[in-house]
C-alpha cells in the first residue's frame, strides 16, 4: 500500500478494530478500538498528533 490509497472494505458488523501503540518494541499500549475502520483511523490520527513520531497498528479482529 501507498500513503493515501484508499481502502475499500464492507463492514457487516462482523469486525472491529484494535488500534496499538508499538513505538517500543517490548510493549505494546492499545489506545483504542472501534467498530470502523474509518473511526480507528481518527483514533491513529489524535494520537499522533499528541504524540509525534509514534508507531501505530490496527488490527482487524472478527468475530466468531
Amino acid at each position: 500500500m501507498k500513503k493515501g490509497d484508499i481502502i475499500k472494505h464492507a463492514d457487516l458488523g462482523e469486525k472491529f478494530y484494535l488500534v496499538f501503540d508499538v513505538t517500543d518494541s517490548f510493549h505494546e499500549i492499545e489506545i483504542g478500538f472501534a467498530y470502523d475502520l474509518h473511526e480507528a483511523k481518527k483514533i491513529c490520527k489524535n494520537h499522533s498528533n499528541d504524540f509525534p513520531g509514534c508507531k501505530l497498528q490496527i488490527y482487524e479482529v472478527v468475530r466468531e
